[in-house]
């Protein structure tokens, strides 16, 4: 940073004098200087990042109060728990209803009316309508409840599979 620093003070200095040349070539060397900090931030943050996302488990992030694990379910079906808020963005996380074999027959939100910025749990709950195909053999699946994860790399997906036995 104190490199940055001098060669800003030396761009202005000689801007001021005139001198064009010079000016350019400082300005070169100030852009790969930033370049390079850019470079080191991320790979530091994203070491820091990886190794925050092992440290956590899933279950240390929400709980599902309803529905509880293998609970008969039907449509509307209400959704309740914390989570911390991380779990969401702009307070809203994805929520899906899908079969056994996991292909999706809804999907909607849950939503925190809480500040969801910060890390401390938070109440959630949310709705979902589904409709069961005709043709479906298995009556049980699945309610998931996913991290949403603003990154949008797969790095950072989670998700809580709650399985539940269809009405």
């Amino acid at each position: 940073m104190k490199k940055i620093f001098l060669v800003f003070i030396a761009i202005f200095f000689l801007t001021a004098c005139g001198n064009e040349k010079i000016t350019e070539e400082l300005d070169t060397q100030i852009e790969k200087e930033i370049i390079k900090i850019e470079v080191k931030d991320q790979v530091e943050v994203s070491t820091q990042i990886e190794r925050k996302i092992i440290k956590i488990n899933v279950k240390d992030r929400i709980e599902v109060a309803t529905p509880r694990p293998n609970q008969a379910i039907s449509s509307p079906l209400l959704v309740t728990g914390k989570a911390r808020g991380t779990w969401f963005f702009e307070a809203t996380a994805t929520l899906l209803v899908t079969d056994n074999e996991e292909n999706i027959l809804a999907k909607n939100y849950i939503q925190t009316a809480e500040n969801w910025m910060t890390e401390d749990f938070l109440d959630f709950t949310g709705t979902i309508e589904f409709e069961l195909p005709e043709n479906l053999s298995n009556k049980n699946g699945f309610v998931i409840f996913q991290y949403q994860n603003p990154s949008g790399l797969p790095k950072n997906d989670a998700a809580i599979k709650i399985p539940v036995r269809f009405e």
